[in-house]
């Protein structure tokens, strides 16, 4: 298994380093097709035997999980949607997303940044949403691209995102989710 890091200071590669164990250990002393991923306070089921695991920096809070030799294929990527300062959503992000995916009215909402969401995460693409006791799971699948957004009860909201998961893969590695 190759690791490579990106970027960011010793607290964060620190925490890949346990991550890296984590993985290792997972891998090494079970015969399961999935470990368990922590991130951002959620312990996730993820396939086994990533070959690179990349944090791109700590403004960015991301984490990527490749399967494969080819870059920029075969991936599955994990960020922090609250930590990322570009978007403009205008209401929180449980809110914005409930509006996009759900119907939800969307009070204080930038509108246009609804409209253009659902151009991409809803036009011509299956979508619907998974309950559990702690988590809303927003989906979005498409033939090259998939996406998850993902919502526990105190607003932690990640994107999950994978160019080769199947809609029942990616609902097990969001439904699979537990808090800390």
């Amino acid at each position: 298994m190759q690791v490579k890091y990106a970027g960011g200071d010793w607290g964060e590669m620190s925490r890949l380093i346990c991550l890296f164990l984590g993985v290792f250990l997972t891998t090494a002393c079970g015969a399961t097709d999935d470990i368990h991923l922590h991130y951002n306070g959620h312990n996730f089921s993820v396939p086994a035997s990533p070959s690179v695991i990349a944090s791109p920096g700590v403004k960015e809070n991301m984490l990527i999980l490749r399967y494969g030799s080819e870059r920029g294929k075969r991936y599955i990527g994990f960020s922090d949607i609250n930590a990322d300062q570009s978007l403009r959503l205008g209401c929180a992000s449980s809110d914005f997303f409930a509006a996009v995916f759900a119907g939800g009215d969307g009070s204080g909402c930038d509108v246009e940044q609804v409209t253009a969401f659902k151009k991409t995460f809803v036009k011509d693409r299956e979508t619907g949403s998974w309950l559990t006791e702690e988590m809303t799971v927003y989906y979005s699948i498409g033939n090259d691209l998939s996406f998850l957004f993902v919502f526990d009860k105190e607003n932690t909201a990640i994107k999950i995102d994978s160019d080769f998961l199947s809609k029942e893969k990616l609902k097990r590695v969001a439904v699979s989710a537990e808090s800390e």
